[in-house]
């Protein structure tokens, strides 16, 4: 039987099954059984199947299954009549054959037991028969649809973002989420999106940009800046008048609506490729700290002037930190803050405990008083801050954790008189001579931030945990300006005067000498390497008194590239 005639028939034995058959059908079905033994036969094994799963058994089908039985009969008596000449003659050899025996094998396992299992009648309904149908086709058609549509493919990840908005997204992607290839508009905010070869790109909005592969975007409209490691080399940022392609550097781009493309290299260097698809294409080679544009519409190529801080080169929406290309302030680090202006003003460094205060710094004593110094460094609580400490050749030269030495500190009275901290030197108090005041400008605002250090005290940065902390920042010099407040001394007749110190593990790098509130302040600028690991400020009392040692590093910063 074909596929047909099996199909004609299950749905004949179905309705005979069910009582559903007329008279036409069920003498339809008797001229099949008896004209194709195939057929008969199919017939009995389903019967028999039925009557095992229907608690009706073979009732109301006797007389097909008598026609189907008597057709099966007839036709193998044919066949055994058509060969008993050769049914005897095999009888005849088994009957003169010899003996032989059989040596049995002993068995080496216990036998198993049979156990007899009742079967329970089920009901079968067309009902279910039909699901079953409807559920394989459906399965079939998922089948073919993920076939001839494939799912996109992952290129991506969101890696952190901060007040982002997606304009063409159908669910925002979140932090952590990967990112499938294809054309994405960032309508507010920043994202930092890491590709699965390693680059970081971060993007600011807005911006409209495809994510073509997993080192290759492009970018339609808008400003990105992309961090390639040694891992990544090859990535590659296309627009509409120029591509990137980096050989293991840190990059800008900007595109405008009309195709004109910005581009600053802020380190290694990347292949400039200018020509649009099809047309004939010209490279050049852009080096670290060179900046280019290319004209959207003639494909022009000229130098541009470096704009430190035009682009969005870090985030972390975990300390609302948004580095473009900033310095890093130590005023914003003992304000408790990143460096980057998240710290607050007027807080202060407990020099026994290391407990960072705030947010308004309190005088240590009232008047004139001080008091005597701890033993050793104080570990402070941030990071970023090694440890404070009192100078004393007497009791203790040791200026961070890991025993760096101040060997040239100069002698003093192992007393200080205030803590560490940022702002006016007493706050607190509404007199304006109190304030700080270097080249007659008041220090300890926000827009000239300082650091007060009286004498004498000192504090130490860890440039290896900045560093660690921010990858992608290079770390090149130390900048500041010293000297002692100009309205410091409270007597006229007092001859106040104080030393200032800049260290680089243990070594000095800068100084201020003899400094009193008339002296002209000091620019320190120190150069800054790799392998240097901890930057300390100290102030000394150089007359043997600190009272009015008003000493302070105005805007002192780690100069970033």
């Amino acid at each position: 039987m074909n596929y047909q005639d099996k199909t004609k028939l299950s749905e004949l034995v179905l309705k005979s099954l069910d009582g559903s058959i007329t008279d036409q059908q069920r003498q339809q079905l008797n001229e099949m059984l008896r004209n194709n033994r195939e057929a008969a036969i199919w017939y009995l094994e389903f019967v028999d199947v039925m009557s095992c799963l229907s608690k009706y058994g073979t009732a109301g089908i006797t007389e097909i299954t008598a026609i189907a039985e008597e057709h099966i009969e007839n036709t193998l008596k044919c066949d055994f009549d058509e060969n008993i000449s050769l049914w005897r003659a095999l009888a005849e050899e088994e009957k003169n054959a010899p003996v032989v025996e059989i040596e049995k094998p002993v068995p080496t396992f216990e036998p198993v037991k049979m156990l007899k299992v009742d079967r329970q009648p089920r009901e079968i309904r067309k009902s279910s028969i039909f699901t079953a149908v409807l559920s394989i086709a459906a399965m079939l058609l998922i089948v073919l649809m993920v076939q001839l549509k494939p799912v996109v493919p992952t290129v991506a990840s969101l890696t952190d973002s901060m007040n982002a908005k997606w304009g063409n997204a159908k669910r925002s992607p979140i932090n952590g989420d990967v990112l499938r290839q294809g054309r994405w508009n960032l309508t507010k905010g920043l994202a930092e999106i890491t590709f699965d070869d390693g680059a970081v790109v971060v993007v600011e909005a807005p911006a409209v940009f495809d994510l073509e592969s997993p080192k290759s975007m492009y970018l339609d409209s808008g400003k990105i800046n992309a961090f390639v490691s040694k891992y990544a080399i090859g990535f590659t940022v296309n627009t509409p008048s120029a591509s990137i392609v980096d050989l293991g550097t840190e990059f800008g781009v900007d595109v405008q609506f009309d195709g004109t493309c910005d581009m600053q290299m802020f380190s290694g260097k990347a292949n400039l490729v200018i020509g649009q698809e099809g047309q004939e294409k010209t490279s050049q080679l852009v080096n670290i700290k060179e900046a280019k544009n290319v004209d959207g519409r003639t494909g022009r190529v000229r130098n541009i002037a470096m704009q430190k801080n035009r682009f969005v080169r870090r985030i972390d929406s975990a300390t609302g930190l948004v580095w473009k290309g900033q310095d890093l302030s130590l005023v914003d680090i003992v304000g408790g803050g990143n460096g980057f202006g998240t710290g607050k003003q007027h807080h202060s460094i407990n020099m026994f405990n290391g407990i960072m205060a705030g947010p308004m710094h309190t005088p240590l004593f009232n008047g004139n008083s001080e008091r005597k110094g701890p033993d050793g460094i104080t570990p402070v609580s941030h990071p970023f801050i090694d440890c404070v400490f009192v100078p004393d050749v007497e009791r203790n030269l040791q200026i961070s954790t890991l025993g760096h030495a101040f060997k040239e500190c100069p002698k003093t009275n192992g007393h200080f008189h205030e803590f560490i901290f940022i702002g006016p030197e007493s706050p607190e108090l509404s007199i304006a001579r109190h304030l700080l005041y270097l080249n007659n400008i008041q220090q300890g605002t926000a827009e000239h931030p300082a650091l007060s250090v009286h004498s004498n005290t000192g504090i130490t940065f860890d440039l290896e945990i900045i560093r660690r902390t921010n990858p992608e920042m290079k770390i090149s010099a130390f900048k500041s300006l010293c000297g002692l407040s100009q309205n410091a001394s409270r007597d006229n007749s007092r001859n106040t005067a104080a030393d200032m110190w800049v260290l680089v593990d243990g070594k000095i790098r800068g100084k201020a000498v003899g400094i009193q509130p008339a002296s002209e302040p000091t620019a320190i600028d120190i150069e800054l390497k790799d392998e240097d690991r901890f930057l300390t400020l100290v102030s000394t009392d150089n007359d043997g008194e600190t009272h009015d040692d008003w000493c302070l590093f105005a805007n002192p910063v780690l100069v970033t590239d």
